[in-house]
């Protein structure tokens, strides 16, 4: 009876060496991470207000963390046109043409090399002023 549970019991230790045994912990953690990583990716999604939580603390950290306020090149500006500057204007839409004209000209004249606009022209405006911004350009 010895030989007989001797050869059982290597039968099944044949057969548990061509498992693959994981560590229990091991399967834990990978199903911990697994899920954090579901939760990270989907609960944003379904719970806007996580998503508003993060852009609130991005907000806080920009805010806190000290910058440098140098531009990244000296040979470059941004010009940008607010909100108070178009209450100037006539009309906002579409931007006056006379007044990018008058932009064009004033940046020629203080020596711009480039200058690139972030503005559709999809329509006409008034004919003076589109060939006054053509002439600009």
């Amino acid at each position: 009876m010895a030989v007989a549970e001797t050869e059982e019991e290597s039968s099944q230790a044949r057969r548990k060496a061509g498992r693959l045994r994981l560590p229990r912990g091991a399967v834990s953690v990978a199903l911990i991470a697994l899920l954090s990583l579901a939760c990270g990716v989907l609960l944003p999604r379904i719970i806007p207000m996580l998503g508003w939580s993060e852009n609130w603390v991005k907000d806080v950290r920009i805010s806190l963390v000290p910058y440098a306020s140098k531009p990244v090149r000296q040979d470059m500006a941004v010009l940008a046109i607010t909100e108070e500057t178009l209450g100037t204007l006539r009309y906002r839409s579409p931007i006056d043409r006379g007044f990018l004209a008058q932009v064009l000209e004033r940046l020629e004249r203080a020596g711009a090399r480039a200058v690139v606009f972030d503005i559709l022209f999809d329509r006409e405006t008034e004919a003076d002023k589109d060939a006054r911004l053509k002439a600009a350009l």
